[in-house]
């Protein structure tokens, strides 16, 4: 069994990792998460490839003590590692489905990438859950939020207006930020932009795909909100891109406090 493990199973499943990690790229999708994934199936399987030469050397400095403090640590790194990505997601999955928003007065609509008019994947999704909670929640105010990038003809704020009221939402029913470049900033422009129009919201809850609720929420905190989710679904086949990015993300607010 255990050969069967190491020879077939383990570089069948390092291979469709990799392929799962690549699979985004040609959809243009490049970040940590696809590049972190990528490399570390890639060296999974030139380990694998090489494990006959690599066994016998450390069978040969197995003894000496600079490899058993070495070992040690890589393992010890690697069980870190795993214990870390498991708590970081039960993490995001409360902060998107154990907090959901019952009777928000106010969503904001965190932008994303919109492809020259039109939202991207991920912005779609963001917009078709906001929708869909508006519709059960008429009364609920639509902030959406994001500014018009270097590659982008118009602003996420924009794109997003247009999506939504071409569903039939009604434009007094939707505030458009559109001077942000980052979830810090769709916050803290947000939060300015209801407070100039006279709305001092009871509950406030962010719409944005459901890997994203907890690095926002943290951020939402540090801006003085307190938020629930409208969480927005993420395509299967992006899934494992963007939770591994937003691993490293959570990591990077955590340790340094940026978006």
């Amino acid at each position: 069994m255990r050969s069967i493990l190491i020879e077939r199973i383990l570089p069948a499943l390092l291979l469709c990792g990799g392929f799962v990690f690549l699979l985004p790229m040609f959809a243009r999708i490049i970040n940590a998460g696809n590049l972190l994934g990528l490399t570390l199936c890639v060296v999974g399987l030139l380990l694998w490839y090489f494990r006959t030469p690599l066994h016998q050397w450390c069978t040969a400095h197995q003894s000496m003590l600079w490899f058993r403090i070495a070992s040690k640590t890589c393992i010890t790194l690697a069980l870190v590692s795993a214990l870390l990505a498991a708590g970081l997601t039960g993490g995001m999955l409360y902060a998107a489905y154990g907090k959901r928003a019952a009777s928000a007065d106010v969503a904001v609509v965190l932008g994303c990438k919109v492809n020259g008019t039109q939202p991207s994947i991920m912005l779609r999704q963001r917009l078709d859950a906001a929708y869909s909670y508006w519709t059960e929640h008429p009364d609920c105010l639509l902030v959406v939020s994001g500014g018009k990038g270097s590659n982008e003809d118009i602003s996420e704020a924009a794109c997003m207006y247009q999506y939504l009221t071409a569903r039939g939402v009604p434009a007094n029913r939707i505030l458009q930020e559109d001077r942000s470049t980052s979830t810090r900033e769709n916050l803290r422009f947000s939060k300015e932009l209801l407070i100039e129009n006279g709305y001092m919201p009871k509950e406030i809850a962010l719409v944005t795909n459901e890997f994203h609720e907890l690095r926002a929420g943290m951020i939402a905190k540090d801006c003085g909100w307190t938020v629930s989710s409208i969480p927005a679904g993420t395509q299967p086949w992006l899934i494992p891109t963007y939770w591994v990015r937003e691993w490293l993300g959570i990591l990077h607010h955590a340790l340094l406090g940026t978006e």
